[in-house]
Order: C-alpha cells, then sequence, then structure tokens
C-alpha cells in the first residue's frame, strides 16, 4: 500500500468526481462540466479494461475511447488527468516509453493486487 501512496501525485485543485470520489477533475475554471468529464473517464476506463492488463499506447486509448466521446480536447483533457491516479477500485498508470517514447497507459485494479483484510 504504500508504494501505491507515493505514486499518487498530490494536486491541490478543488473539483471533484462525485462517481470517482477522490479523484480531482479540474480547477474551476475547467471548460467541460462534471458530467462530461466523468463520462470521458467512464470510457477511458472501459478501453483500458478491454486491453487487460498490458500497456496501451495513448493514441490506442485515445482512439477507442473516440468512438464514444467526440470532443478530442476533453479526450486530451482527461487522460492528461487521469495518469497515475487512483479512479474508483483503479490505479490509472501512466508512463513514458524508454524505447519507443510514447507515453503508454494501464490499468490496474487496487482491490485484487491488495484486497480487502479480515480483523
Amino acid at each position: 500500500m504504500l508504494e501505491l501512496k507515493f505514486q499518487v501525485p498530490k494536486d491541490s485543485s478543488t473539483l471533484y468526481s462525485s462517481q470517482y470520489p477522490g479523484l480531482v477533475l479540474s480547477d474551476t475554471s475547467c471548460r467541460w462540466s462534471p458530467k462530461r468529464v466523468e463520462m470521458a473517464i467512464r470510457v477511458v476506463i472501459q478501453a483500458l479494461k478491454r486491453a487487460e492488463l498490458r500497456w496501451v499506447s495513448r493514441q490506442e486509448v485515445r482512439d477507442a475511447a473516440r468512438a464514444y466521446i467526440g470532443d478530442t480536447g476533453l479526450l486530451d483533457f482527461v487522460l492528461k488527468s487521469l495518469g497515475n491516479h487512483v479512479v474508483g477500485k483503479y490505479f490509472i498508470r501512466r508512463c513514458l516509453n524508454p524505447v519507443t517514447k510514447v507515453l503508454e497507459y494501464c490499468l490496474q485494479d487496487i482491490l485484487c493486487k491488495f484486497p480487502k483484510q479480515e480483523e
């Protein structure tokens, strides 16, 4: 759990997702409504779920989400915001592939890695 804590960046923004507690959407000057941002988040998470725990390029995630979300600016904003954040029961990892120099994303189920312990 400590490993996960250190990977999650701290952010001082003030607008939080109601669907995904703890996720900072952006500051209050965001040009998209929280509802639209949350919908885009759901679509991106679904695209990453279909990847089945493998690293996926940013462009692949964006193309998959593009079928459902027409606003590419919104998708770019969400992909930038989701990197290395906990969303619901998932940790969305983002890193730069050292060989290809391309941003890649991977979805990690926190509950599978850290199952709830009985007391």
